[in-house]
């Protein structure tokens, strides 16, 4: 996803103890509708501001999520060391 401020990625996840979900491994496990739904909530959902916008530039696998987790994690903990430290 692109926002006003860039790429600004996203992770879906499901319930790991709901079976109805918890069945999904990977994104072509998704049926096709809720990806729908999502690309269009996220589509939408700045349209009320109109100095915000976001644009869905696709999905990935499953390895990118993980790698983005990851990252995301990196983040925090070089976030935290850097005002601890203050």
């Amino acid at each position: 996803m692109e926002d006003e401020h860039g790429i600004d990625n996203h992770v879906l996840s499901v319930p790991c103890s709901d079976p109805g979900w918890n069945r999904l491994q990977r994104l072509d496990d998704l049926p096709d509708q809720p990806r729908k739904e999502v690309s269009h909530l996220f589509e939408i959902y700045k349209d009320l501001d109109p100095v915000r916008r976001s644009v869905v530039k696709g999905w990935s696998d499953r390895d990118a999520a993980l790698r983005e987790i990851e990252a995301s994690r990196r983040r925090y903990r070089d976030h935290a060391s850097a005002t601890s430290s203050h």
